[in-house]
């Protein structure tokens, strides 16, 4: 993983590369930065799963900036590196130090989205758990997460960022 970078110096690159790249323009243009996340029981595989959803140019400018280069959902590689980057910014939190593990089923991607597919196996969420999202606030700071909670009862929606990236589930 690319050294950290100060958010004025990872600014100034992504503009820079942006231009470099003929994105000044879509980069200048895009001025929100949000994602949304459906998390859901399935009683019938006994599995809660995970569904992310993420704007391509912002899946792209990070991975420029975590890689120095574009992002190929083709190449295993590119998909490895993304997952080791989801697995440290989206976690569910046990009581105490522990995490629950988290299993990567794949990648799903567009023109305009990257939508990543994880589960829970034979598992529900378990009580007492938390979620933290800090998914893109490294790169964007005003990265906003929503994350629909489809379990017993009515959907709960938590919104995630940088101020608020810790919430209980349950």
């Amino acid at each position: 993983m690319a050294p950290v970078v100060p958010r004025r110096a990872g600014r100034r690159r992504f503009l820079l590369a942006a231009g470099l790249l003929g994105l000044r323009h879509e980069a200048q243009a895009h001025d929100f930065h949000a994602a949304l996340c459906d998390i859901q029981f399935n009683a019938r595989s006994g599995n809660t799963e995970i569904v992310q959803s993420y704007p391509m140019h912002d899946i792209e400018a990070a991975f420029w900036l975590m890689n120095g280069r574009h992002f190929d959902a083709a190449k295993p590689a590119d998909e490895a590196a993304l997952r080791a980057y989801f697995d440290k910014t989206f976690v569910i939190e046990l009581a105490g130090p522990a995490r629950q593990p988290i299993r990567w089923v794949g990648i799903a991607v567009d023109a305009d989205t990257l939508t990543v597919y994880q589960e829970l196996v034979k598992t529900r969420l378990p009580a007492a758990s938390r979620l933290r999202v800090s998914v893109m606030q490294d790169f964007f700071p005003d990265y906003v997460s929503t994350v629909n909670l489809r379990l017993d009862g009515p959907v709960r929606t938590l919104l995630f960022n940088r101020k608020n990236p810790l919430q209980p589930l349950l």
